[in-house]
C-alpha cells in the first residue's frame, strides 16, 4: 500500500533548520531510534513537499562474512535460504518473526522500507527473534546549527508528532507554531485531508 504525503511549513520560526521523518523503531533497550528516513533542509514559510510512502515491508540478511542478501517481500509467511519470516499485524505496527535452525551462517536481519533499513538487530543462534515494523511516522523540528542529516533524538523540539499511515491512503501534514518573540508557542505538526483507502 501507498500513502501520498505532503509536508507544509506554516510556521514563522526561522530557526527551524530542518524537519526530520522517522519511524518508531525500538532498539534492543526498548527506547525509540531515530532512524531518520528523510530529513527536509530548508524548509520556508509557505513550502512544500511531496512524498510517496510504500508501507510495504521487506528484509535483508547479512551474514559472517558481511555478504548483504537481495531484499525478500514479506507481505506473507516466507522461506528465505536458513530462515522462516512469519508476518503478524499487531495495533500501530506488523510483528516479524523470524526463525532460524542451529548452525546457520546468518549474523543480523533489516526489515526495509522503501529501500531504506528501518530497525535490524543480530540474528540468535538457533531459535526465534521478533522485530517491529511500525506504521507509525514521527515529525521533529530540529532547532540546532549542526550540519548533516542525521538527527539525534536529544536535539529536537518538543513537538514531536505521530501519524499512523495505516490505511491512509493520503495526507497533508502542517508545521505550525514557534512565532519568534516574547509570546514564543511551541512548534506542532497538524495532520489533515487524510484519505483513507
Amino acid at each position: 500500500m501507498t500513502t501520498q504525503l505532503v509536508f507544509e511549513n506554516r510556521s514563522l520560526n526561522p530557526n527551524v533548520r530542518r524537519v526530520g521523518l522517522f519511524w518508531d523503531c525500538l532498539d534492543h533497550d526498548q527506547h525509540i531510534r531515530p532512524l531518520t528516513w528523510q530529513v527536509v533542509l530548508q524548509c520556508p514559510y509557505r513550502w512544500y513537499r511531496s512524498f510517496q510512502i510504500d508501507l510495504t515491508l521487506s528484509v535483508r540478511f547479512v551474514n559472517r562474512e558481511g555478504n548483504i542478501s537481495p531484499d525478500v517481500l514479506v507481505d506473507r509467511k516466507v522461506v528465505c535460504g536458513e530462515a522462516t519470516i512469519e508476518p503478524r499485524r499487531k495495533g500501530d505496527g506488523i510483528d516479524l518473526t523470524i526463525t532460524v535452525p542451529k548452525g546457520h551462517r546468518l549474523h543480523k536481519v533489516q526489515v526495509v522500507r522503501c529501500g531504506f533499513p528501518l530497525t535490524e538487530t543480530r540474528l540468535p543462534l538457533q531459535g526465534e527473534c521478533v522485530l517491529r515494523a511500525p506504521d507509525r511516522l514521527n515529525f521533529a523540528a530540529d532547532m540546532t546549527t549542526r550540519q548533516g542529516f542525521r538527527i539525534d533524538r536529544r536535539e529536537i523540539g518538543p513537538g514531536v508528532a505521530s501519524f499512523d499511515l495505516h490505511h491512509v491512503q493520503a495526507m497533508r501534514v502542517a508545521m505550525y507554531g514557534g512565532t519568534p518573540g516574547p509570546k514564543s508557542d511551541p512548534i506542532n505538526f497538524f495532520g489533515y485531508d487524510i484519505q483513507y483507502s
